[in-house]
């Protein structure tokens, strides 16, 4: 008896899962065919996120305004501030696409959060302007109620609500500056002197001037060469600098300052010892993320390097040491001479000094050095006498003489030497 009972209870089980199955399956395809059936049209018509020049979103807190500039959008209200503008172009996106359904036909809104709206926004194009309001969330289907320009309550099936989270502060760019590396065309660096016993507030600053020109980048007042990455580190750290937050203070005093100069634009970076920074792109002092790259002196971007030169550019060298010399071209084979690609290695690894002082250059050359790059651009320096075991440099492109090691030197003399014949055959043991 307990059997049959077991066995009728399984049945009766097993009929209901299939009873439900059908109810559900029966309940989804309905939906389907209503959201198929139903007429869906575009909330902004033929407006197009390029064609929107502003946008106001209206809450029961307040009102965000934003407006399109000629170098982006920027927030109007409740703070007047440079936008992000990739944000702002997320939020029209999803505005472009907001559909809307049939008229629900009710007669009030009030029960679909729309008397009065949860939000509403006017959307600028130009001289026209197109109003949505926007409800609560619907109970099922993951719409939302929307008043698409008429008072007529219908729904959207896009994520709406999750666009219109943000606040004003969201909006709000952290940028430090927004400028094409590849147009930077000088960089000021200003930093304070240090000397004791003086109070901060009183110390006095030193500026060098980098500029970009046929020969590298140099000093404007000397004409010295300056490491051409340590100068696009620091441009670089501009532009991938962040601000962490917006502050009250000034920096006070400023007493680090950068000033990189793009396209005929000065975009400018103001350090403060309170912690606090100062950017023209921001209408605030801000704290910024992370570390910035402050060179501890000036000096320091000075090169140290012998010719500042990317080799994979190069397609002509001269190297001249005394009456050892070695003339070569490249093409797509490679270089013609032999002792090319070695003089090269040799040369990425000299150093030099040129925060030292150098006597000026005496007599008749003793050697020299000269590339040429691809691009038609040439880099040369010329040896002179030797002074305590160093050799006096001069520079053509105009800058100040520097004293190059001996020790440095003897890099470059035994690459161009070449290999010594033990160097590169198997000398059998004498016996």
């Amino acid at each position: 008896m307990q059997e049959k009972q077991g066995r009728m209870l399984t049945w009766m089980a097993g009929s209901l899962v299939v009873l439900v199955g059908v109810v559900v399956l029966g309940e989804r395809d309905d939906e389907q065919t209503d959201e198929a059936d139903e007429a869906w049209h575009s909330a902004l018509g033929a407006v197009e996120r390029s064609d929107m020049t502003g946008l106001t979103i209206t809450t029961a807190d307040g009102t965000l305004a934003i407006e399109r500039s000629d170098d982006g959008w920027r927030l109007v209200s409740p703070i007047q501030a440079t936008a992000d503008s990739e944000r702002v172009r997320g939020l029209l996106g999803s505005l472009e696409d907001l559909e809307c359904g049939d008229d629900l036909e009710a007669a009030s809104g009030a029960g679909f959060g729309l008397e009065p709206p949860e939000w509403t926004l006017t959307v600028s194009a130009g001289d026209a302007a197109h109003t949505l309001r926007i409800g609560k969330a619907a109970p099922v289907g993951g719409r939302t109620y929307v008043q698409c320009g008429d008072d007529a309550i219908r729904t959207t099936r896009q994520p709406i609500l999750e666009a219109l989270s943000d606040k004003a502060e969201d909006f709000r760019s952290r940028a430090v500056a927004r400028f094409p590396s590849s147009a930077l065309t000088e960089l000021r660096v200003t930093l304070p002197v240090l000397t004791p016993d003086t109070p901060v507030e009183a110390l006095q600053s030193d500026t060098l001037i980098a500029q970009r020109t046929a020969a590298g980048w140099r000093a404007s007042d000397s004409g010295a060469l300056l490491d051409r990455e340590k100068i696009l580190v620091m441009a670089e750290a501009m532009l991938d600098a962040s601000v962490d937050r917006f502050d009250t203070e000034p920096p006070t005093p400023p007493l680090i300052r950068f000033e990189a100069v793009a396209d005929g634009v000065t975009h400018t970076l103001e350090y403060g010892i309170n912690g606090t920074a100062r950017v023209p792109l921001q209408d605030a002092p801000v704290t910024l993320s992370g570390e910035f790259p402050v060179p501890g002196q000036l000096d320091t971007l000075l090169a140290s390097a012998l010719l500042d030169v990317d080799p994979a550019t190069l397609s002509a060298l001269t190297i001249q040491l005394g009456d050892a010399s070695v003339s070569g071209t490249r093409d797509s084979n490679g270089w013609t001479h032999a002792a090319a690609e070695p003089l090269l290695a040799a040369l990425q690894e000299v150093r030099v000094d040129r925060r030292l002082p150098a006597p000026a250059a005496e007599g008749s050359a003793w050697g020299v050095v000269k590339l040429e790059s691809s691009e038609g651009q040439s880099r040369e320096v010329t040896l002179h006498q030797e002074v305590n075991g160093q050799r006096v440099v001069s520079d053509p492109s105009g800058g100040p003489s520097f004293l190059l090691p001996t020790t440095e030197l003897e890099r470059l003399q035994v690459a161009l030497a070449g290999p010594s014949l033990t160097d590169t055959l198997d000398v059998p043991a004498t016996p």
